[in-house]
């Protein structure tokens, strides 16, 4: 296997696990990942739910204005 990846292959896939998990740690105690994340779910669900879901029409049939449509000039 050294012959292939050269000398040291299994100290570089050690340490390159070893900064994966400290980045990961690091990451989930971090206030700002999970603001990030919960903000990219509900745009993402936004999206999702503006693409698959029907449109319904015209909504000035169901809750029509006191005095016509909105603009009122």
């Amino acid at each position: 296997m050294n012959v292939i990846h050269g000398k040291g292959w299994d100290d570089k896939i050690h340490r390159w696990e070893h900064n994966v998990v400290n980045v990961s740690e690091k990451m989930i105690h971090n206030e700002a990942f999970w603001a990030v994340l919960i903000v990219t779910a509900l745009l993402l669900t936004m999206i999702l739910l503006a693409i698959f879901t029907e449109n319904t029409g015209n909504t000035r049939e169901l809750y029509p204005t006191p005095f016509g449509p909105y603009p009122y000039y």
